[in-house]
């Protein structure tokens, strides 16, 4: 098996991979960080790259196509987006009203000869 030189346009950023591997593996390889969610199924279609082989451009998926040659890889989508981390925020004042409240009830004991129900002692109480 080869190695062969994938150039990454327009970072500038030069690596050797091993015959076969995807376009996308290579941008891997070479410590980028490529949007492909679809995990190089080819179904998404955001890894979308132009390749530059002998002087011919040509626009395809970088998780289908594997490396065979010496090539140049022009990126086209770069994320500008960064994670962070939400430290301030807006609050406003919300008074509770529930429909349902609790309340402590002490229900009398059942005696021998009281015929009431235990809803009935619960309701007087």
């Amino acid at each position: 098996m080869s190695n062969y030189r994938v150039t990454f346009r327009p970072m500038g950023i030069t690596a050797e991979v091993p015959e076969g591997i995807t376009v996308l593996d290579a941008e891997i390889r070479a410590g980028l960080n490529p949007d492909a969610p679809c995990g190089g199924k080819g179904t998404c279609g955001k890894c979308l790259v132009n390749i530059i082989r002998d002087g011919v451009k040509e626009e395809v998926k970088a998780c289908q196509v594997n490396v065979e040659s010496d090539m140049e890889v022009e990126i086209l989508s770069t994320r500008t987006y960064s994670d962070t981390i939400l430290v301030q925020g807006t609050s406003r004042e919300i008074t509770l009203d529930p429909v349902v409240r609790s309340a402590w009830i002490t229900v009398e004991k059942c005696v021998i000869g009281d015929s009431r129900s235990d809803w009935t002692r619960f309701k007087e109480s």
